[in-house]
């Protein structure tokens, strides 16, 4: 099973390099192609055992540090989730230079291991929060229980991100799939609107991004959609390989996933769009 997995995603990443060579090519030759800007979203910034993490939701802290230099060095602009969303609005013009970082679930290890990271160097990234697993003092229940995982961020720990001038955003409030819950439930009304209402309260400031945990096409609907918008949130954020471009729905926002197997050449492919014809195939594997 271990050795299907390792083939599939050298499969993966094979026919991304050729996509990855065909959209170089194509930018060559038309210059005119809509731009658009990312999102990327990470998990745990820590040094985790490859065969203790198959769900990929780790990145080492020197990966991460190299990842942020590569970004700083190319010339892109990493902005507030206000300044992507004023950007997809319309108010200003996408070069393609124009990136975000989030982060789901609310690890500890994102305060030191990337919030002051960041801050150090003069830049902002949002973090969305798992409301009810604040101040639990075990790992996540969807962690590996011997991978040496982070717990979840105690609530001291988020007011720390807030006076580094993060952003914070729900991850509902247990980590479910939304997209698996009666819609006539009160669990979803919980799930979205009580995870807002349960931040707020704990930290004192408006909330107004989500983040879909999974994030993937089955994870979210036009109930839950419709749920988030008469919440109050501005904006929601899939895990869905893609640009974000001008008059995009920005409730079904799309993020490029980093794991702990993006070596430098691996992420600036992703950048480059690369892997977006993943999700693509999935979603086209969906029954109608």
């Amino acid at each position: 099973m271990q050795y299907y997995y390792k083939l599939k995603l050298l499969i993966r990443d094979a026919i991304s390099i050729v996509f990855y060579i065909f959209l170089i090519c194509r930018r060559f030759i038309a210059n005119s192609k809509e731009k658009g800007l990312r999102i990327l979203v990470y998990h745990s910034i820590k040094n985790v055992p490859k065969i203790n993490d198959p769900l990929r939701m780790t990145v080492s802290e020197e990966l991460f540090k190299k990842q942020i230099n590569y970004l700083i060095n190319s010339g892109y602009k990493i902005l507030s989730l206000d300044s992507i969303i004023e950007y997809i609005s319309g108010g200003k013009n996408i070069t393609g230079k124009e990136i975000a970082i989030t982060f789901d679930d609310g690890f500890e290890d994102n305060l030191d291991a990337a919030a002051n990271v960041l801050k150090k160097k003069g830049l902002t990234s949002a973090f969305f929060l798992t409301a009810d697993y604040i101040n639990l003092d075990k790992i996540f229940p969807w962690c590996e229980k011997n991978g040496n995982f982070s717990k979840p961020l105690t609530l001291v720990m988020a007011i720390k991100l807030l006076s580094l001038h993060m952003t914070i955003g729900s991850h509902t409030s247990t980590h479910a799939n939304l997209g698996l819950i009666n819609p006539d439930s009160d669990k979803l009304y919980n799930e979205i609107t009580g995870s807002k209402m349960k931040l707020e309260e704990k930290l004192g400031i408006k909330i107004k991004y989500f983040a879909y945990p999974y994030g993937n096409s089955t994870s979210f609907n036009k109930i839950t959609e419709n749920i988030i918008k008469n919440s109050g949130y501005s904006a929601a954020f899939t895990n869905i390989f893609g640009e974000n471009k001008k008059g995009d729905n920005l409730f079904e926002l799309k993020r490029t996933r980093i794991t702990w197997n993006d070596t430098l050449f691996k992420f600036r492919i992703k950048l480059a769009g690369a892997f977006d014809w993943v999700d693509k195939v999935k979603s086209s594997r969906k029954p109608k």
